[in-house]
């Protein structure tokens, strides 16, 4: 329980650091991945709450199918990280000199993040 209670805090501390750089980068525009990747947590959040009404009723049996569907969702969401900043440094060729590096190191932290 305690873990599920830090790595919520974790999700919720991270989810809050992007609408800060949103805010920051004064970022306009989102590009249409940013709506795949909103569904792709809200469908992570439904199945966490799930789990978690569960838990008073110790129904342990959903706990293993739904780890597999979020271990699906979250395969899904790397695909689509993955083609997003290969569309994203496409579209934008001064943007791959200056940015490669850092969304290399960036991807990195989020992948430590999340395991």
């Amino acid at each position: 329980m305690h873990k599920l209670i830090k790595e919520s805090d974790n999700i919720t501390d991270f989810i809050q650091k992007v609408a800060i750089a949103v805010k920051t980068y004064k970022i306009s525009c989102i590009r249409p991945e940013a709506s795949k990747f909103a569904q792709t947590i809200l469908e992570m959040t439904k199945l966490l709450k799930e789990n978690v009404e569960k838990l008073p009723e110790l129904k342990i049996v959903m706990t293993n199918s739904t780890a597999v569907k979020i271990r699906t969702i979250e395969e899904q969401a790397d695909i689509l990280l993955q083609e997003s900043l290969t569309r994203l440094i496409a579209d934008n060729e001064d943007f791959k000199t200056v940015i490669i590096n850092y969304m290399e190191r960036y991807i990195r932290k989020i992948r430590r993040n999340i395991r």
